[in-house]
């Protein structure tokens, strides 16, 4: 269709004249998603170490190729329409020496990939920032390309927390929407951005704190995220709920969210959990209405394709997995009966009375490098034998390390990545 093909061409014109910052992306490394849809109930995801990898809007693959370079018996292939994208990726790849990874320029409305599957296929920071064709697209690649078993990873912007970042992209583009150089849009917005801050002062109204925390976060953006990430020609956020509705009409699962600590209403507070959990809401409108709770503005969903039989998490996922502390240091590590506060580096906490979970807690603190959970456990039953000597403990240490993945004091993986 013509327009769509004018319209495909000014998007890859945008990307061309001011290519996209590459970036690394730990949350999508298939080592991590694996053990995250296994705690969300999809037991058989495929193997990442021999896995095939398809990235639609890769960008210049930055990502992909350290995925590559991480597994070097899977196959990744990257899909991006900016020819200068791909060239950047094409020569970092050359320069790596890597044989398992290719990188293609295309439009995704025009791609053939034949009968070929894939174990894993990541679509990030791509699906709010495409026409709706392209959006029906990138459901139709899933649907039509994703293994039996395997795993779909799309990012997207989401209501209600990006409204508040709409409404100034709104402002922006009134004044910058016939500004093509970057540089000249920088100036602008900041112009912009300064003037409205100093309207607000130290104003009281109710929505203050939440505007000037928006204004900073995008005076602190580089001109590039902000030239493409909140000025590009399409920014089109969506509720959770229109999201599971594109991805059913394509015969897609909703499996879970990478981000646990504000996807499960089971690990909010007493009273979200009281008014979310009642049985009165299904799940998935329980998850929609802690998007309201949390401001959510942003999420990786999984996907996986349509089941007969609805995924029952299981939190017993964690043997033979990785798992590296993310929490702080502290002087009393275990002291059963008496409540501690664990700490993480990201500001979370934990507090127990608990000796086994204590002395996990405490073992996690100390567990910066990557272990297997075999080797935690034994560390940790030095403190509290029960550990390992009683299997009834089993499941309560489960539920602590899930605890510690949502709070963000533990990263989980089935295999050591190395970033």
């Amino acid at each position: 269709m013509p327009e769509q093909r004018d319209r495909h061409g000014e998007l890859r014109q945008r990307y061309e004249s001011v290519p996209y910052a590459d970036g690394i992306f730990p949350q999508l490394h298939p080592v991590r998603l694996a053990p995250l849809a296994r705690l969300h109930g999809h037991a058989t995801v495929p193997n990442p170490a021999t896995a095939t990898i398809l990235d639609l809007g890769c960008g210049a693959a930055g990502n992909l190729i350290e995925i590559a370079a991480d597994l070097p018996d899977a196959r990744c292939l990257g899909i991006d329409l900016a020819e200068s994208h791909i060239g950047q990726g094409q020569r970092h790849i050359r320069a790596r020496g890597l044989d398992n990874i290719e990188l293609r320029q295309g439009d995704l409305c025009e791609l053939d990939l034949g009968a070929v599957k894939f174990d894993y296929i990541l679509a990030h920071g791509l699906l709010s920032w495409v026409p709706d064709g392209v959006k029906e697209r990138i459901f139709q690649l899933c649907r039509g390309h994703l293994a039996a078993d395997g795993v779909a990873l799309i990012s997207y912007n989401t209501y209600p927390g990006w409204s508040f970042r709409e409404n100034l992209r709104q402002l922006l583009q009134l004044h910058l929407s016939a500004v093509s150089d970057p540089r000249q849009v920088r100036q602008g917005a900041d112009d912009i951005l300064g003037r409205l801050q100093r309207a607000l002062g130290d104003a009281e109204h109710p929505h203050a704190p939440l505007l000037h925390h928006e204004i900073k976060h995008l005076q602190q953006s580089t001109t590039n995220a902000l030239f493409h990430d909140d000025l590009d020609t399409v920014n089109d956020p969506c509720f959770f709920l229109q999201f599971i509705a594109w991805a059913a009409e394509h015969e897609l699962d909703y499996v879970g969210d990478v981000d646990l600590s504000r996807g499960w209403p089971t690990l909010q507070s007493p009273q979200a959990r009281e008014a979310l959990l009642d049985g009165s809401l299904a799940p998935l409108m329980a998850e929609q209405y802690l998007d309201y709770v949390v401001n959510r503005r942003f999420r990786h969903s999984l996907l996986i394709t349509q089941r007969s039989e609805p995924l029952r998490p299981s939190i017993d996922i964690f043997q033979g997995h990785y798992l590296r502390g993310r929490i702080k240091p502290q002087v009393i590590l275990h002291a059963p009966g008496a409540r501690l506060t664990f700490e993480g580096v990201t500001g979370h906490q934990i507090t127990s009375d608990n000796g086994p979970a204590q002395a996990l807690l405490a073992t996690l603190a100390e567990t910066t490098e990557w272990q297997p959970l075999e080797e935690i456990l034994a560390t940790a039953a030095k403190l509290e034998p029960a550990i390992t000597a009683d299997p009834e403990t089993r499941p309560h240490i489960y539920r602590s390390l899930v605890e510690c993945w949502a709070r963000e004091m533990v990263d989980v993986a089935s295999d050591i990545p190395r970033y």
